[in-house]
């Protein structure tokens, strides 16, 4: 009986902590995440973000994301981008179905040129949560990282829907 007691707790708790977690995706842009193809500046850049939001409180959230960027090709290189964020985030405004919230975090981004380059930057910014949608858009501030792509910072957004 013991040994049953314990496992329907153990499921509780669980059950109770993971839905707490919650998983999305969305579509996300960068200033600077591409080339342009005429004249080789930095550009807007297209690409898929995947999250886990972990509801601390009603008030605070940690997130961690990966954000794909779409490569682009400029004379015969491909530039791959991609990075990994843990953000937090302080939720402002607690409507029933909406949320607005400030972020500030870290991310570690990965760039190919030739060779695999990376960089450690952090960012800040705000979002917005209506039912199972959101939207935020941040500062990213890095060094350059790449010979020849200067990347110190860009405004990143991101739209989705969480799945649970």
């Amino acid at each position: 009986m013991k040994k049953t007691l314990l496992i329907i707790a153990a499921l509780v708790m669980s059950s109770v902590a993971f839905s707490q977690v919650q998983f999305g995706f969305g579509l996300a842009t960068g200033s600077k995440s591409a080339w342009d193809k005429d004249d080789g500046d930095q550009t807007f850049g297209f690409g898929a973000h995947a999250r886990a939001l972990w509801n601390i409180s009603e008030d605070f959230g940690l997130v961690g994301g990966f954000t794909y960027y779409l490569p682009t090709k400029i004379e015969g290189e491909n530039l791959n981008m991609y990075g990994f964020n843990a953000d937090g985030h302080y939720n402002f405004i607690k409507e029933d179905d909406m949320k607005v919230y400030g972020l500030a975090g870290f991310s570690l981004n990965f760039y190919k040129i030739d060779d695999t380059e990376n960089a450690f930057g952090f960012h800040f910014g705000a979002g917005v949560t209506y039912k199972k949608f959101f939207a935020e858009a941040k500062y990213e501030f890095q060094k350059e990282i790449v010979d020849g792509y200067d990347h110190e910072g860009q405004v990143s957004a991101v739209i989705g829907i969480y799945i649970n």
